[in-house]
């Protein structure tokens, strides 16, 4: 049985992952030595995103008794969960979102033209574990092979 987590698909993730690995190759190409840099970035799942809701919860307990000593308690709870909406200039309903939870990373693969220098190589690792928050095991840094400048 494969029991691994999905892996987002590219087409799974919003711009702002694309967007991330664009300023992650920005970033690391300042890198002195770094030369061009391509990023990759692999999550997890998609960014997840938190509703406000309006939450109505209700219990009661009834305990009875019988005139030949018997009894019993009742106990009863109700949960409702509603989404709350707002409502745009336009007219159009958008719920309102209390949370964006980011997407974990699950590996990190950079190409760089200078990442054949160990020093430029070890700088990069450090750069994408520090922007990131992402263990060594999770990145690999490759060099760029002179064809494909």
């Amino acid at each position: 049985a494969d029991n691994r987590a999905p892996v987002a698909e590219k087409g799974d993730l919003s711009q702002d992952a694309n967007d991330l690995e664009r300023e992650m190759e920005k970033v690391l190409s300042q890198i002195e030595g770094a030369g061009e840099v391509t990023v990759m970035i692999t999550y997890r799942a998609g960014k997840k995103i938190v509703p406000a809701t309006d939450v109505k919860r209700s219990e009661s307990v009834t305990d009875e008794r019988d005139s030949s000593g018997g009894s019993r308690s009742i106990q009863e709870s109700q949960y409702e969960s509603i989404i709350i909406y707002s409502e745009g200039e336009t007219g159009r309903r958008s719920p309102v979102i209390v949370q964006e939870i980011n997407p974990e990373v699950l590996g990190v693969v950079v190409i760089a033209s200078g990442a054949h220098d160990p020093q430029v190589r070890d700088n990069l690792f450090k750069a994408v574990m520090v922007l990131l928050d992402v263990p060594m095991n999770r990145v690999q840094v490759f060099s760029k092979s002179a064809g494909k400048r």
